[in-house]
């Protein structure tokens, strides 16, 4: 397997208010899960990962980094540059890979508090053997529900199975950019999945809510419309589902990690 670069995005999206009030934090990749920041764990997870050699860091900003010189220290030991956090992360995304300019290339978040060296090698390690441009790491939302039932994830409901994402993105080839560009346009709402399926057409948003498009059929209408392959790697591991979009989801990941469940 060809060794990846990877690409962490750590901006911010200006809230929510309320975990980084609970976490007692300025930025959200700085909430603290079981004595650590989530940026910090993330970080390290990737330098212990023997399928990423190199990369770079969108965010957080500066004066995030001025205030935690911790933050500074572990890009430098997981062998990472930091570059400013563009509009938004699929900018951020597109600035990594210019900046780079290397493939294949892992994207994932600072806010993956329970990603680990496994999971990233697995998910890796799936993608270089699928021949397709861009892949996009999904569980299947039964999976996750029966790991953490008392979770909230969004799910995307396709005809043959219902999936959740996985904040994991392989990046194989440069073509695989207008997937990033196209996410541009659509990421704000990456919360309503009709939503992203109305970029693809009236066809696409109709079949989608009535449960007729299966997930390789969603795969080759996007994979049209930004013209590269599109595929998904289904992951057996539920933890890598859960991100922190809530204080709800700190305190989760919080009671797993002080317990060792991941």
């Amino acid at each position: 397997m060809k060794a990846f670069s990877a690409i962490l995005l750590a901006g911010e999206r200006g809230g929510p208010e309320e975990l980084l009030a609970a976490a007692d934090v300025d930025a959200k990749v700085m909430a603290s899960v079981h004595g650590t920041p989530m940026i910090e764990r993330v970080l390290s997870t990737l330098a212990a990962s023997p399928s990423i050699t190199n990369g770079c860091v969108c965010g957080p900003a500066e004066i995030v980094l001025n205030t935690h010189p911790r933050i500074s220290q572990a890009i430098d030991d997981a062998g990472l540059h930091w570059l400013a956090p563009a509009a938004g992360p699929a900018a951020s995304a597109v600035v990594g890979m210019e900046h780079l300019d290397r493939w294949p290339i892992l994207v994932t978040t600072a806010d993956h508090a329970l990603l680990t060296p496994d999971i990233v090698d697995h998910f890796c390690r799936e993608a270089s053997e699928s021949g397709a441009d861009m892949l996009v790491g999904l569980a299947r939302h039964t999976d996750v529900m029966t790991a953490f039932p008392d979770t909230k994830r969004t799910a995307l409901r396709f005809a043959d199975d219902h999936y959740c994402g996985c904040n994991l993105f392989a990046f194989m080839s440069p073509a695989a950019i207008t997937v990033a560009c196209f996410w541009q346009d659509v990421e704000a709402h990456r919360k309503r999945p009709w939503r992203l399926f109305g970029a693809l057409g009236l066809g696409s948003i109709v079949a989608y809510l009535t449960r007729r498009l299966t997930l390789e059929q969603g795969l080759a209408r996007l994979s049209k419309r930004v013209a590269c392959t599109v595929d998904a790697v289904i992951l057996p591991f539920p933890e890598a589902a859960v991100d922190v979009d809530s204080a709800a989801d700190w305190e989760l990941v919080n009671r797993l990690a002080s317990t060792r469940l991941v």
